[in-house]
């Protein structure tokens, strides 16, 4: 049966399929094998996500020099360039699916005693399937690490790279100009918010952060860290309803560059070392078939903080004794390697509340048409919401101890330390007795975990058991290539160079002495920048 119509519906869903049709043309998938077999190239950057592509973009912009990069997984797919469909992408060829060791004491209310781990396996890496937060850390955590013997990495050194990243593009935070002068405006990285379908929700539990003493703020970024806490939307790597993953922002653009060569479904198996211990190619897996390039002048590993150390060790880079027991001939006995490991603790605590709404299959629908129209409503945000509060137990603290990531779902949804986190908590728990918790009649509910049941509920003894069976990561894995003075400890020395090898840096996530506070995606993207300056600055001179 036929119906008439004035045009407007035709022209609606004509304009959803041509966007769809268009979409599906951003980032086509090359799963040609690469036949070429030792060539030479000066660079060959291992690992093309959130450093490496920042480093091949930054090191190609020598014309004179030959860049070679490898990655392990494909291009992104469409799933990535939507913000809400990142997750979909968990758990498939475009995820390293790493899960944690059931160790029989923590992690215990999961059916499998582990905590599954996502990792990006494609090009962008983690920022083509994260949550797109983008937070700086304060400059606390870099002063510590100058502190720590890396001089390079001061507060103002890292600013600066900070702002060589970013294309701040909020006009609301445009017009701020204590906001518009710490960002930068000329980067690669777009910086901008989501535009929320739920903010009216988000607006009241704004306030009740700022009723808790959590002082509301205009850019979490550029906020001093006073008082008991801060809080705000988040910034983000998005805009106009699309994803910008260091893929989008650094590699697109430049893919046609004649002096880079991007080598995808690459995965490297070892870094050769000549007599010297000098870094001179690499052994690559490309769909089952063994091929060796060369580099002239350096190879660099940005693997990330799990596949950085497993290469090295595979290469003969770390503890002796380790490598020795798993029949590995040790190189370079470096004790580092994989050691100091640091991620973000997330406990999870459910608030239920009376507020009105709930999810059906039409209002899904519906979703989807205004992506396809015009990329707004609930696919062209990510599936957290975009507000955060950073806390701390000290009331005049100088630096956060805590982070809220707020989840918000409607009715019939389908989507370190233990003393330390038990205090969080408390403060936390406090969210219910603010006004607008009230009007919703918000309560936390005890969960049913057998190990605790013999707790008292909201006993800092129930809580720790809380802590200890339900704790799970907040997927910011950092630290195992740490960078510092000393090779007793340390992997990288202050220019990201591996100790006892020449020709050989690390530049990724896995060289921070310590996290920081706050999500890890942007300090990552500013190593790959200062990173490719440091190589930049040593190479060029000495020609």
């Amino acid at each position: 049966m036929c119906s008439t119509t004035s045009g407007a519906a035709s022209q609606l869903f004509a304009s959803a399929l041509n966007l769809l049709a268009a979409t599906q043309c951003f980032i086509p998938e090359n799963v040609q094998p690469h036949n070429a077999n030792n060539e030479t190239y000066d660079f060959i950057i291992v690992g093309g996500g959130s450093a490496g592509s920042v480093l091949a973009n930054r090191l190609s912009e020598i014309e004179a020099w030959k860049i070679l990069l490898l990655e392990a997984g494909p291009e992104p797919p469409i799933e990535s360039d939507i913000p809400n469909m990142g997750i979909f992408l968990y758990q498939s060829k475009y995820d390293w699916q790493y899960y944690t060791q059931n160790d029989g004491i923590n992690h215990q209310s999961y059916k499998t005693g582990s905590v599954y781990w996502p990792r990006g396996k494609m090009l962008g890496g983690c920022s083509s399937i994260n949550e797109m937060f983008y937070v700086r850390g304060s400059d606390h955590d870099f002063q510590s690490w100058a502190n720590a013997g890396n001089p390079s990495w001061t507060p103002e050194n890292v600013n600066y790279y900070f702002k060589k990243a970013e294309s701040l593009q909020n006009i609301k935070l445009l017009e701020d100009s204590d906001v518009r002068n710490i960002y930068g405006r000329d980067g690669p990285l777009v910086v901008n918010r989501f535009n929320s379908t739920y903010k009216d929700v988000m607006d009241k539990v704004l306030e009740s952060f700022n009723f808790m003493g959590f002082k509301h703020v205009e850019d979490i970024n550029t906020a001093n860290f006073e008082g008991s806490g801060v809080s705000s939307t988040f910034s983000v790597t998005a805009a106009n309803g699309r994803r910008y993953s260091t893929y989008t922002s650094y590699l697109k653009p430049i893919k046609d560059r004649k002096n880079l060569n991007i080598v995808t479904n690459a995965y490297v198996t070892k870094i050769l070392l000549n007599e010297d211990k000098k870094a001179y190619g690499v052994e690559v897996d490309i769909f089952g078939v063994k091929k060796t390039f060369y580099a002239n002048i350096e190879v660099i590993i940005s693997a990330g903080a799990i596949n950085t150390p497993q290469l090295l060790m595979l290469s003969g880079i770390g503890p002796k004794g380790h490598l020795e027991s798993k029949n590995i001939s040790c190189v370079v006995d470096l004790p580092g390697v994989g050691k100091n490991l640091h991620d973000h603790n997330g406990i999870y605590i459910a608030v239920y509340g009376d507020e009105e709404g709930e999810e059906n299959e039409l209002d899904k629908s519906f979703e989807v048409a205004k992506y396809l129209y015009n990329r707004s409503g609930l696919l062209a945000q990510n599936s957290y919401s975009d507000i955060t509060a950073f806390f701390s137990r000290n009331q005049s603290m100088e630096y956060p101890e805590f982070q809220i990531h707020m989840g918000f779902a409607l009715k019939k949804s389908q989507s370190k330390d233990i003393q330390d986190t038990v205090e969080g908590i408390k403060i936390l728990k406090k969210i219910v007795e603010t006004p607008y918790f009230r009007s919703i009649n918000a309560f936390i509910p005890r969960i049913n975990i057998p190990q605790c049941n013999k707790h008292d509920y909201e006993s800092d003894l129930y809580w720790k058991c809380y802590v200890i069976n339900t704790s799970s990561t907040l997927y910011h894995p950092v630290g195992t290539s740490k960078m510092g003075p000393k090779s007793e400890d340390s992997v990288v020395d202050n220019f990201l160079k591996v100790r006892g090898v020449k020709g050989l840096r690390v530049i990724d996530a896995s060289i921070m002495p310590s996290i920081t506070g706050g999500n890890t995606n942007a300090p990552t993207i500013m190593i790959g920048e200062m990173g490719s300056d440091m190589i930049k600055n040593e190479h060029l001179q000495k020609h």
